[in-house]
C-alpha cells in the first residue's frame, strides 16, 4: 500500500509542476521544434595554490545544425511535457521520446532535462512563429576539489517549428 501511495503521490507532483505555465509564451512553444543553429561562449579562470589567479581562457563556438551533426535534436513540446523525439549520434537513446515534464514562467523555462551546473532555467525568446531561441547563462563558481576558480558560460540554441 505505501508503493501505490509513493507512485500516486510521485504522479501528482509531476502532473502540478507541469502545469505550471504562467506564460503567454507557453501556448507558443506548443509542437516541434528542430535545432538549427548552436552558439556558445566561455571564459574561466582557476586559483593556484597560493591564491593567484591563472590565466584567462576563452572558448567561442558557433555552426548551423543539421540532422547529420551529433547534437542535433527535435523537440516536442505539449502543454504538459516536453520530450526529444529525434536526435543525432550525440543524444542518448534512452530519453528519446520520454516526457518531462516542465514549467514555464514568463520568458523562463525548466526543466530537469535542461538541467546545467549554475542554473535551473533557460531563457526563451522568439524571432517569429516559427524561430525559437533558447539562451542560457550558466556562470558561476568552479568548485574545483583543490583550488576552485570562476566560469562564464553562455549558450545561444535556435530552433525552428517543423511542419
Amino acid at each position: 500500500m505505501k508503493k501505490i501511495a509513493f507512485l500516486f503521490g510521485l504522479l501528482f507532483t509531476i502532473f502540478m509542476s507541469s502545469c505550471n505555465h504562467s506564460s503567454d509564451m507557453a501556448d507558443q512553444i506548443i509542437g516541434e521544434w528542430e535545432m538549427v543553429h548552436y552558439k556558445e561562449s566561455s571564459w574561466w579562470y582557476y586559483y593556484n595554490e597560493d591564491g593567484t589567479k591563472t590565466e584567462t581562457y576563452t572558448f567561442e563556438e558557433e555552426y548551423d545544425v543539421t540532422p547529420e551533426h551529433p547534437e542535433w535534436a527535435v523537440l516536442r513540446f505539449t502543454k504538459m511535457f516536453m520530450s526529444v523525439i529525434d536526435g543525432g549520434s550525440e543524444v542518448d537513446d534512452i530519453i528519446i521520446g520520454v516526457p518531462f515534464p516542465y514549467t514555464f514562467k514568463g520568458d523562463k523555462l525548466s526543466s530537469l532535462i535542461m538541467s546545467y551546473d549554475h542554473t535551473d532555467h533557460l531563457t526563451v525568446s522568439f524571432n517569429d512563429d516559427d524561430t525559437m531561441v533558447f539562451y542560457v547563462d550558466d556562470s558561476g563558481d568552479l568548485l574545483d576539489a583543490n583550488y576552485g576558480g570562476y566560469e562564464h558560460y553562455e549558450e545561444w540554441v535556435t530552433y525552428r517549428r517543423v511542419e
